[in-house]
């Protein structure tokens, strides 16, 4: 046999005792063979469980389903704990969001009164999320100061 031999072919070859004289017949031996030991068997190669893997859609039904899961009973629970803060989480910066969303469409439309009546529902929500760690308190302070400086130039 002449030419460069796949690497699987090779050791269907070698099992059945027909290998290529010469090293340039085979071609390169890649970096994972185990060079006889173990019978002569390749390294069975498998990849480490990264972030990379976890995104695809088949990888996070193996982490959510309990494939891999906690076995102690704190930590089962502290994944208890998790699933249901990141919930309250979620919905939190949702309405906080909401509120930035209702005083830009004010200022936007030109109602200042409506504006100001925005504002302060929404500053009392968005201070409460920073406080809970769910926002920067920074942002908050910059959206806050912005926002209220625009509803001032309206009236100007």
């Amino acid at each position: 046999m002449t030419g460069i031999v796949p690497f699987a072919l090779l050791f269907s070859q070698a099992r059945r005792g027909d290998v290529p004289k010469s090293g340039a017949d085979c071609g390169p031996i890649p970096t994972n063979f185990n060079h006889g030991l173990d019978g002569g068997r390749p390294r069975i190669y498998k990849p480490a469980l990264t972030t990379k893997t976890l995104k695809s859609a088949e990888n996070k039904e193996i982490v959510g389903k309990g494939k891999i899961m906690a076995q102690h009973v704190s930590a089962k629970k502290r994944i208890r704990q998790t699933k249901r803060r990141t919930g309250v989480n979620v919905r939190r910066l949702s309405r906080i969001r909401t509120h930035i969303r209702s005083i830009e469409e004010a200022i936007n439309g030109g109602d200042q009164k409506k504006a100001v009546e925005m504002f302060q529902l929404a500053q009392p929500e968005m201070m409460r999320g920073a406080r809970r760690g769910i926002v920067h308190k920074n942002m908050v302070s910059r959206k806050l100061s912005r926002l209220s400086a625009r509803i001032k130039n309206m009236a100007a």
